[in-house]
């Protein structure tokens, strides 16, 4: 069975912000301390971060440009 958490997470609300990445990890919003998108092949992602690390990544609100971790992704609702 898998840990990963999809959809709501208790106790957080949507627009919350987080001091550090280790703040997100400890609230199971994004595990990961370091790597900027958690999940695997099998089960999709269930979080990902943009930090500003890398130019080209856009948060367009309902649509998320990822190009770090070797790529781009794009996700959207």
């Amino acid at each position: 069975m898998s840990k990963r958490l999809f959809g709501a997470i208790p106790g957080i609300i949507e627009g919350q912000t987080f001091e550090n990445r280790v703040e997100l990890s400890l609230s199971l919003v994004h595990r990961p301390r370091q790597a900027g998108i958690s999940g695997s092949q099998a089960e999709g992602a269930d979080s990902i971060v943009l930090s500003g690390g890398y130019e080209d990544d856009l948060d367009l609100e309902t649509v998320i440009v990822y190009t770090g971790h070797g790529g781009a992704f794009r996700s959207s609702p």
